[in-house]
């Protein structure tokens, strides 16, 4: 995934965090968040105003004959730099080519984090369920 970030001063007070973002088809998705002092972020994607809040999604699946935990943040585009730096710090360096290389305790993979261990995955959850 290749991340474009760019901060921009918007007025007195008002700041806008905007990146484009690749996806796997190879398009790409710009995302902007909007924080104005004393409210709620306000998040565009892709132009449009995004007012469903963010949740979490769970799911056990199988990755290369071995359980993943995996959880998929909904609505989260704006958060998704942040996440993937607090895994990085918090669980080290995952494989280069996303899932394919087997062996390691997580991967990134379809706007999905995929976690060897449950633990991993509940403190993710833990971190993140409150946004």
């Amino acid at each position: 995934m290749n991340l474009n970030i760019a901060n921009i001063m918007a007025g007195p007070g008002f700041t806008t965090t905007e990146w484009w973002q690749k996806e796997k088809t190879g398009d790409w998705t710009h995302v902007s968040t909007v924080k104005i002092p004393g409210r709620n972020p306000v998040i565009y994607v892709n132009g449009v105003m995004q007012d469903e809040p963010m949740r979490l999604e769970t799911e056990e699946r199988k990755l290369h004959g071995s359980r993943y935990y995996t959880v998929a943040p909904i609505n989260a585009a704006h958060l998704w730099p942040d996440m993937m730096q607090w895994v990085l710090d918090n669980f080290g360096p995952s494989a280069a080519d996303g899932v394919w290389t087997p062996g390691y305790p997580w991967y990134a993979n379809n706007a999905r984090f995929w976690f060897r261990k449950q633990e991993d995955l509940l403190l993710f959850c833990l971190r993140w369920g409150g946004q």
